[in-house]
């Protein structure tokens, strides 16, 4: 069984992801990580 993801649309999630993006990204920029949120 497989979930096509680009179907699914969710406002919520997509709003907390980017969310949790902007304020991960003050926190990993200290240990030189950025582009590790792209990826999380």
């Amino acid at each position: 069984m497989s979930i096509d993801y680009t179907k699914l649309r969710d406002p919520n999630a997509e709003y907390t992801m980017r969310d949790l993006s902007a304020e991960t990204m003050q926190v990993t920029r200290e240990r030189g990580g950025g582009r590790d949120v792209e990826i999380t």
